[in-house]
């Protein structure tokens, strides 16, 4: 399991590996996190991940294309 927070430094694309840290794309069992430290929305367009975390602090829009179960903080 891998915790990767959304930077959204290249694109909104959920699915490009550089718009997260570390480095990739969150697949099953992993942890997506949204928070003050992002630049810019998201377009998820990927399959579930183990968990997603929304931070009070994120500052921008997740637009969601797909089924998720979401965690807020």
């Amino acid at each position: 399991m891998v915790s990767y927070t959304w930077t959204g430094s290249v694109n909104d694309d959920a699915s490009n590996s550089g718009n997260w840290s570390p480095t990739g794309v969150p697949a099953n069992g992993d942890d997506a996190i949204f928070d003050a430290s992002s630049t810019g929305n998201c377009t998820w367009n990927i399959p579930v991940v183990g968990n997603i975390r929304i931070e009070s602090t994120f500052p921008h829009f997740l637009d969601m294309s797909a089924n998720a179960e979401i965690e807020t903080g």
